[in-house]
Order: C-alpha cells, then structure tokens, then sequence
C-alpha cells in the first residue's frame, strides 16, 4: 500500500494505514500532505537537474514525467526523473483509492494518474522557467546592453 517515507521524508507516518483504508480522512489534512509532497518532490527534482533542464526545451519535461515520449527512446536523464517520480505518483493514486469507498475503476486511476502527472509537469516547467529568467535579469543588472540584444535585427547574409 503506501510507503509513509514517501509522504513524509523523515519516514513519520502523517496518515496511518488505519486512517488511510477507514473512512474517517480529513480532507484538509489529506490535502495539506499532498501539497507539501508536491512541493517537496517538485523541488528535489528541480534542484537535482536544474542544470540539465535550463539547456533543454520545455518539451522535453512532459515525456519524462509520463515515462514515454511517443516516437523513440526516452534518455537516460527522462528515465532518471521518471522512475524519481513514479512512486509519488503511485503513492498519491494510492491515497485517492483509499479516500474512494469502493476503490477507483481503471478510468478513473487514470484520470488521477493524468491530473498528478500534468500538475507536475506544470509545476516543474514554471519553477524552470522562473529560474530562466531569474538569470537573464541577473545578467541584465551587471549589463543593461544585454537587454538591447534583444532588439537587434540581422542585415545581410554571412
């Protein structure tokens, strides 16, 4: 079932499984847990590949936090973050099944799993975004003629 390490990093039970599998959740308290989850991984995840991520498109986010990129191979780097983030995403799916009485059907496992997996996605891509432009406006203030770059239009051919 679920792996409390995973809902808190110093492996204290937030939920126990009594109160996960019993009907007696509170919803404020459940969602206090996955907002701080969310933070938390979605910050290791940033600070551990920032580096990487700042040089790739944006793009390239969104197949490794689904595990599949269509047409080709995932790279070492998309599988990495993949398998960091695949026993969140099971255990926040996890919490969900246990909050729904009768268990939930395929269907909606994947709607949860697609809601989880785009939140990442978007969470991820601000923070890098952020952090983009955090450093352009750095490199800005020691250079105001950086910003003029900006506007400059290429004559001719080289």
């Amino acid at each position: 079932m679920l792996e409390n390490s995973l809902l808190h990093p110093e492996a204290t039970p937030l939920l126990s499984e009594a109160e996960i599998e019993g009907a007696e959740i509170n919803g404020f308290d459940v969602a206090g847990i996955i907002g701080y989850r969310f933070y938390q991984i979605t910050q290791e995840i940033f600070m551990q590949y920032k580096d990487d991520l700042m040089v790739k498109e944006i793009t390239y986010l969104a197949p490794a936090v689904w595990g599949s990129q269509g047409q080709g191979e995932l790279s070492a780097l998309q599988k990495e973050i993949h398998a960091r983030l695949v026993p969140f995403i099971n255990d926040l799916t996890d919490i969900f099944e246990a909050m729904q009485p009768n268990n939930l059907s395929k269907a909606q496992q994947y709607v949860t799993g697609y809601v989880i997996r785009e939140l990442l996605i978007s969470k991820l891509t601000y923070m890098i975004e952020m952090y983009k432009n955090q450093c352009v406006n750095k490199k800005v203030e020691e250079d105001p003629l950086l910003l003029l770059l900006k506007h400059v239009d290429t004559w001719g051919e080289a």
